[in-house]
């Protein structure tokens, strides 16, 4: 009988890992990028995430397309918890994935940014070890590193080394966490613009990772010919690290969804374009709605209005996305 039963069990064990790790596997075996939104469905006061209540949103992330909605998580406590419970239910109910962000403090050691980023990192992937294939761990983290505020990031040495050391504890901590609590879960962190140097200081460091995931913004210019002394930012992602990348947030600002239309259709179009070169495998446009409740450019990112109204953004990429349905969520 032993024999029988541990069969049994090898086949448990690997369904369930086929299961957790076909989405990004699908990705892959298509050649097409999956598309995805941001959006702050925990959001607090009077903001437009409040208003618009959370089954609302994820019917205009579906009916626009979109197969993934990444959102932002700062604490695991019980209602935080209950929040991402309640935004993964509704996002079955019209066939969409979630993507969390997990953003713990940083310590003011590196053992304590540890110890905090792993028991955020354990308590959220063991809570939902069947219901996020993959997790994304930080936001922007080298944001304010660099020595020389002015410099790309492009070299190692360009960062301030006791805020990287800070940082790295707090990724190590979050992705041995995930690990414990999820061991097929996939795990990515993010950078920005050129700061490339952040990620190879990382990895030399043996701080490893399953999915490079980046954030670009049409003002840093075009990702393979950067602002950065024409820097092919995307290039060195893929040589460098020989993962998949997941755009995680990109985007443009603007009262004018006209010509935010045109900036996110252009992005998309070419990133399609580059896509199976680069081994791009997710892009996530930056945001689902304008928030009326903040100051500057931060209410304006939005396809959709303040309210959820369509915009001249959100009607272009809802039929972009018709002819263009990118890779298949399973």
């Amino acid at each position: 009988m032993k024999p029988i039963n541990l069969l049994r069990l090898a086949v448990l064990v690997w369904a369930v890992a086929f299961s957790l790790n076909v989405w990004s596997q699908t990705v892959a075996q298509t050649g097409q990028i999956m598309w995805g939104i941001n959006g702050h469905p925990q959001g607090t006061g009077s903001g437009s995430y409040v208003t618009t209540d959370i089954q609302q949103q994820l019917k205009l992330v579906a009916d626009a397309g979109f197969k993934s909605y990444r959102i932002d998580l700062y604490s695991a406590d019980a209602n935080s918890m209950q929040a991402l419970a309640n935004v993964i239910a509704a996002a079955k109910a019209v066939g969409v994935q979630v993507l969390p962000i997990l953003l713990p403090p940083t310590g003011s050691t590196e053992q304590e940014s540890y110890n905090t980023g792993y028991a955020m990192g354990l308590a959220y992937a063991r809570n939902f070890a069947t219901d996020i294939p993959v997790w994304e761990l930080g936001n922007e983290e080298s944001d304010g590193m660099l020595i020389d505020p002015n410099g790309f990031g492009i070299d190692f040495s360009e960062f301030d080394r006791e805020r990287y050391a800070l940082v790295r504890g707090k990724l190590r901590g979050l992705l041995d966490g995930v690990n414990a609590g999820s061991p097929t879960a996939k795990r990515m962190i993010d950078g920005i613009v050129c700061e490339v140097g952040f990620f190879k200081g990382l990895w030399a460091d043996g701080v490893k990772w399953d999915i490079t995931a980046w954030h670009w913004y049409d003002s840093s210019g075009d990702i393979t010919n950067s602002g950065c002394n024409g820097l092919n930012v995307i290039g060195v992602l893929h040589d460098s690290f020989h993962l998949p990348i997941w755009i995680t947030e990109f985007g443009t600002y603007g009262t004018d969804k006209t010509a935010v239309r045109n900036t996110l259709i252009a992005t998309m179009k070419q990133w399609n374009s580059i896509a199976s070169q680069y081994d791009i495998q997710a892009g996530f446009i930056y945001e689902l709605l304008d928030q009326h409740d903040e100051d500057g450019i931060q209410g304006e990112f939005g396809i959709f209005d303040s309210n959820g109204n369509g915009t001249a953004a959100s009607d272009a990429i809802r039929g972009y996305l018709k002819r263009n349905p990118g890779a298949v969520v399973h």
